[in-house]
């Protein structure tokens, strides 16, 4: 199940971010300078705000935590995070690889 919400997650960012600019890209010293975004906050944020609702839901409910449902929604929402993270580098890691070496030196 996590998996697949992995690659989910994976997809949707790959499709997302191939406009990603990435303006510097120094191969000889294996560097990348990524553009900042609100992306990135906004995922952490929902993975923290999962993990301190799961920490809350375990010490006030713990007969919630253990039904299946719950635990398939938490997956779910982890497997969706993790495959932002992990798109965003494979979109990036394309970027590397593809694009032409600009040097400031």
């Amino acid at each position: 199940m996590e998996d697949d919400a992995t690659s989910i997650g994976q997809l949707v960012l790959m499709v997302l971010s191939r406009t990603i600019y990435i303006p510097i890209i120094l191969k000889k010293h294996s560097l990348i300078q990524i553009p900042g975004s609100w992306d990135t906050l906004l995922v952490i944020l929902i993975i923290f705000i999962a993990e301190y609702y799961l920490g809350y839901e375990k010490a006030t409910n713990p007969i919630l935590v253990a039904q299946f449902s719950f635990k398939v929604s938490l997956l779910v929402l982890s497997g969706v995070c993790t495959g932002l993270f992990l798109g965003r580098l494979f979109c990036y890691k394309s970027h590397y690889k593809d694009d032409a070496e600009i040097d400031f030196t």
